[in-house]
């Protein structure tokens, strides 16, 4: 644990130098009216580009280019679906409405201590035929799993970080 504090201890001051050695440069970007709400980026495109403030612009535009490309294939992707009468509703607000008998199943589930993403312990329920005894031990045998699974990753890392110091 004191490694990784030590690892971001090291970030922070690598960005804090980073920030002190293109102030000028930044400040220069900011006048010609560059926004960008993370400094740490800037600092980190005009490391890259070895403080031309040029290029950095050029990266700039490239990153926004690219996020607007991104926003419109989600838009594109997830804002239409098939029509429903004459109102049309987005696949994703049809995924988050439950029907009556899923929200009594899901108070059900609740009241015996089946906690989680509420489509989840849906879905668990489902493959467990209905069963609210299985769906539990079901629920708590993944969670143990997840557990289980987490403590050897942290076991792994901590022996990596032995092995290279």
């Amino acid at each position: 644990m004191i490694e990784i504090t030590s690892r971001r201890s090291a970030k922070k001051e690598r960005f804090g130098t980073l920030d002190t050695k293109y102030a000028s440069q930044i400040a220069q970007l900011e006048a010609d009216g560059v926004q960008i709400k993370n400094k740490r980026i800037l600092a980190r495109l005009l490391e890259k580009a070895d403080g031309q403030i040029d290029v950095v612009k050029q990266l700039i535009n490239e990153r926004q280019e690219k996020h607007l490309k991104r926003k419109e294939y989600q838009h594109k992707h997830r804002a239409t679906s098939p029509k429903e009468g004459d109102e049309t509703i987005s696949t994703w607000k049809r995924r988050r409405e439950f029907s009556a008998d899923d929200l009594d199943t899901l108070k059900q589930l609740r009241s015996a201590g089946a906690y989680g993403h509420p489509k989840r312990v849906l879905a668990a329920f489902h493959e467990c035929n209905g069963s609210i005894e299985m769906t539990l031990a079901r629920i708590q045998t993944e969670r143990e799993e997840r557990v289980r699974h987490r403590d050897e990753r942290v076991l792994v890392r901590i022996s990596n970080i032995k092995i290279e110091s």
